[in-house]
């Protein structure tokens, strides 16, 4: 079935973040983050050489009390989630999208990271200060090009098939996909 039609239903929703936080402070060259047992957890930039590591503040979920932190380093980058409840960090693909009820996040491995892991979908819920994966599909053949939420459990994917030796994607299609939280 083509869902094609679909894409004029594409919902897109933004994390609630805030700019400015108690939580997060910056020194000269650290990025500070006070953790709710008052330990604080320093991202700090380093630059010797060729080498790098850069930390940004993105912004604070304060509602499921969530740090957006981006990471660049000499090879690429991320974001990722710092949990002010225990300091755990849950890293996040180039690509990911929150679902409308802001509980469930899609993020996916594209063309452009391919070469390095192999391309995938992952499921995660957060909700009341936890974040946790759900899901977690690796692909052989199939890559993801982009993905976006129809409603709160469903999604459109677009994807084909992996042609390694012409390093493209052929058969792009659109998929729906159906998610059931229980």
């Amino acid at each position: 079935k083509d869902y094609n039609s679909l894409k004029d239903k594409i919902k897109e929703t933004y994390f609630p973040l805030q700019f400015t936080s108690e939580a997060v402070s910056k020194t000269d060259s650290c990025t500070l983050v006070k953790l709710d047992n008052g330990k604080i957890d320093s991202l700090c930039n380093t630059i010797q050489g060729d080498y790098f590591e850069e930390y940004t503040f993105n912004g604070l979920w304060k509602e499921n009390g969530l740090v957006l932190v981006n990471y660049q380093d000499w090879e690429g980058g991320n974001d990722f989630f710092i949990n002010l409840k225990d300091g755990g960090h849950y890293y996040l693909t180039h690509n990911y999208k929150i679902s409308p009820d802001l509980k469930h996040i899609l993020s996916f491995v594209d063309l452009n990271e391919t070469a390095f892991i192999p391309s995938g979908l992952m499921l995660t819920d957060c909700d009341n200060r936890a974040i946790s994966t759900k899901i977690s599909i690796e692909f052989e053949r199939v890559i993801i090009t982009s993905l976006s939420w129809l409603t709160n459990n469903q999604c459109l994917i677009s994807g084909g098939t992996w042609d390694r030796e012409k390093f493209s994607v052929n058969d792009l299609r659109n998929f729906r996909l159906t998610l059931s939280y229980d």
